[in-house]
């Protein structure tokens, strides 16, 4: 389940944050947690049409999002292994895990069963999903050097999470298609998640920075890169293992 989770992860930073290139680009990211930035942790971002590669150095794991081929790869770059879904499978999984947690939620009492619901945001169980916005703070600042406007993103009408977009990073525009054709296929996976897919159509530029809770994530570095095809590929030297199934922990 942690390559699935893996995945998932990748798909709501395309989502959030891979919209931005040209003939490519390439940008890193650091993630926080509490006053303090502790727990940080770096990814690497790389991106050209139709294909897209996160990197997690200090976990030793990457993930490779194929738009032109409908895969995704998940790679343990310590064991020097790989793992392969196609979008079809996935989306197979994703309905499958929802429904054993659904099954889940309606064998616990209704106060527990309740709570658990308020705390996985209504992606699960028998209650309305959560009505999800977005809306323009007219706030300013600079972060990472770029000149950024904040955003306040609603879940049934409370704060949620506050993002911080740039227009500076002038490619936007050249991965929009991606990003929505991508949108379509998660909200096809986790339909009570597209309430959040259309919200966050409101932002207008590159997000520079993601405030959730006491998780941050804030954009270091953007660079304008053409990537060679290669590094949308499985190594060579690499061997496949089995695809995660559900009830597995990998």
């Amino acid at each position: 389940m942690r390559n699935i989770r893996l995945m998932l992860g990748l798909g709501m930073a395309v989502l959030t944050l891979s919209v931005a290139y040209g003939q490519g680009m390439y940008w890193e990211s650091v993630q926080s947690k509490g006053d303090q930035g502790e727990m940080k942790s770096t990814a690497m971002s790389y991106a050209m049409p139709k294909m897209f590669k996160q990197v997690d150095a200090a976990e030793g794991r990457a993930v490779i999002l194929r738009l032109d081929k409908e895969m995704m790869y998940a790679l343990d770059m310590n064991k020097k292994t790989y793992q392969q879904m196609t979008f079809a499978e996935l989306e197979a999984m994703v309905k499958q895990a929802t429904g054993m947690m659904e099954e889940k939620l309606k064998a616990l009492p209704p106060e527990q069963r309740k709570m658990m619901e308020e705390r996985m945001g209504g992606m699960f169980g028998s209650g309305k999903p959560p009505v999800m916005d977005v809306n323009a703070a007219g706030e300013k600042k600079t972060i990472s050097g770029f000149s950024c406007s904040k955003y306040v993103v609603k879940k049934d009408g409370k704060d949620d999470q506050i993002v911080w977009a740039t227009k500076d990073v002038k490619e936007f525009d050249a991965m929009r298609k991606d990003w929505l054709e991508f949108t379509k296929r998660m909200q096809s996976m986790s339909p009570r998640a597209a309430g959040m897919a259309e919200a966050f159509k409101k932002i207008e530029g590159f997000p520079i920075q993601q405030e959730m809770g006491s998780m941050k994530t804030t954009v270091t570095k953007v660079e304008k890169r053409t990537i060679p095809a290669k590094e949308f590929e499985v190594p060579a030297g690499y061997t496949r293992e089995e695809s995660p199934k559900m009830g597995k922990e990998n």
